[in-house]
């Protein structure tokens, strides 16, 4: 039933999505994706159909258990990164406020 865990194939096909998540999460954030430059915005979201065509590729090519076990694992990469940049927004708000209070 999870024999795909042991296929070389499919570990470096859920390396390589579970490596795009983390870009495209962490670029979602990023001053050019925000201040909408459209370089960056294709970059991002050609990453992000490229993604999508490799969880099809999962889902065509192993059974449905590894389609899904590869997006359980990449909302697990997803809620992590997510975190983290909200951990990173939260400190830059509140080391800002301390910098205007003490003026």
């Amino acid at each position: 039933m999870f024999e795909f865990f042991g296929n070389i194939f499919y570990l470096l096909l859920l390396g390589l999505i579970l490596v795009i998540t983390y870009i495209t999460v962490r670029n979602a954030w990023s001053k050019e994706i925000l201040s909408k430059q459209p370089n960056a915005l294709i970059w991002n979201n050609s990453l992000i159909i490229l993604g999508i065509i490799l969880f099809i590729i999962t889902f065509y090519i192993f059974s449905w258990i590894a389609g899904v076990t590869t997006i359980i694992l990449s909302f697990i990469v997803y809620i992590f990164v997510s975190r983290k940049i909200v951990k990173e927004i939260e400190t830059n708000i509140f080391n800002s406020a301390k910098k205007e209070q003490k003026k």
